[in-house]
């Protein structure tokens, strides 16, 4: 069984490099909509326990309305922090995914395969990098304690370093629904287009953020 691990940044700080073309309230709503859509799709999935970790109350409230368990931060400490913070939650003898709340196109098909079972090659890792292969988008572990995270800067290759330097099989993961995430505003324009071209799901089409009303104001021009 795999328990999951969400860390999420206070709702003020959320998005900070989206500031020149969404308001702190449109981006408060992009990262809370995304993170309904990716539990929506967890729920679809046999999982252990979702573990939500942020000092921000609303996020938490909301993700223990859509089922999962909340962890809250006394106070932020960064990122990999919060990672701690969740992995030290996992139930016992169960593996843990890290998965972080701006995923909008997240497949359950693609996270079945990060945490398939992992027979003979545990102790294990799997690493979905994003689409530039620097950062890690998901990370599996087949122990909560394997290593310790290292989200950031060039993480992808953080995380294959530490694998290596543990003896620990890494195996890395490229999946399209896991690689994308929306940090940039060309992140967010690609989020656009994707929409408006029809194939995205309903939860892709519902989400409504102001972001064209915005560009007209601002006068930003794509």
């Amino acid at each position: 069984m795999t328990d999951v691990v969400i860390p999420v940044k206070s709702l003020m700080e959320a998005k900070s490099r989206l500031q020149w073309i969404l308001s702190p309230s449109e981006r408060a709503n992009l990262v809370l909509a995304m993170l309904r859509g990716i539990l929506s799709c967890l729920q679809t999935i046999d999982l252990g326990n979702i573990w939500l970790v942020s000092s921000d109350d609303e996020v938490l409230d909301e993700g223990n309305r859509l089922g999962a368990r909340p962890l809250q931060e006394e106070f932020a400490a960064g990122y990999n922090q919060a990672v701690l913070t969740g992995l030290r939650a996992v139930a016992h003898r169960h593996s843990a995914l890290v998965l972080p709340a701006d995923l909008p196109f997240l497949k359950q098909s693609e996270v079945t395969k990060m945490i398939a079972p992992v027979g003979h090659e545990a102790p294990l890792i799997r690493i979905a990098p994003d689409e530039k292969k620097q950062g890690t988008n998901s990370l599996f572990l087949s122990s909560p304690d394997l290593i310790k995270p290292a989200f950031g800067h060039n993480s992808f290759f953080n995380h294959l370093f530490a694998a290596n330097s543990a003896g620990i099989v890494a195996r890395t993961m490229l999946l399209p629904s896991l690689a994308f995430d929306v940090d940039t505003p060309n992140d967010l324009i690609a989020f656009e287009a994707q929409n408006n071209s029809g194939s995205a799901s309903n939860f892709h089409t519902s989400i409504s953020f102001g972001f064209a009303s915005e560009k007209e104001s601002k006068g930003v021009i794509i």
